[in-house]
This record gives C-alpha cells, sequence and structure tokens, in this order.
C-alpha cells in the first residue's frame, strides 16, 4: 500500500489487516493505528462517506519536530525514539 492514500470511512470499514488511519482535516476519525476497519466509528457516528486517509502501518526510529518560519528551521528537537517520547 505505501503512502498515506485517499479514501472513504466506507471503504476503510472493509480493511481485515491493522492500518494507521485519521480525518485528512479537523478530528472527525481519530488519528491512530486501527486493529482494522471493525475498530473504526460506526455509521451510526459518521456519514460512511466522510473523507479518510489510510497508511501503513509505520514504525520510526526517530522523530524530530522543527519549528519553520517563512521556509527557514528555526529550532527543532528529537521528539521521539522508538515510539516513546524523548524527553
Amino acid at each position: 500500500m505505501g503512502g498515506p492514500r485517499p479514501g472513504t470511512l466506507r471503504e476503510a470499514y472493509a480493511l481485515r489487516r491493522p492500518a494507521f488511519i485519521k480525518s485528512p482535516k479537523g478530528k472527525g476519525i481519530r488519528a491512530l493505528v486501527y486493529a482494522d476497519g471493525s475498530w473504526l466509528p460506526g455509521p451510526e457516528q459518521l456519514d460512511p462517506y466522510t473523507p479518510v486517509l489510510v497508511s501503513d502501518v509505520v514504525e520510526f526510529t526517530a522523530e524530530y519536530r522543527l519549528h519553520v518560519l517563512d521556509g527557514k528551521v528555526h529550532t527543532g528537537s528529537q521528539y521521539a525514539e522508538h515510539g516513546k517520547l524523548h524527553l
């Protein structure tokens, strides 16, 4: 599957494998790894044609956050390591 691809909540319901799913805008679908499509909010909560982004599950060795202003990095720091916050 690769990187995130657009779809609908209805299509995501059919998934029978773990996937990272989120709303492309706002907070309609909580961004997290779902065991399969049955773990998503049901049609009684959200319209089945709600847009979603679906991606394979990936694991990052390290995650960095950069603060950019006018195309220039002003500061940055390591945010997480092996999925755990790096304080």
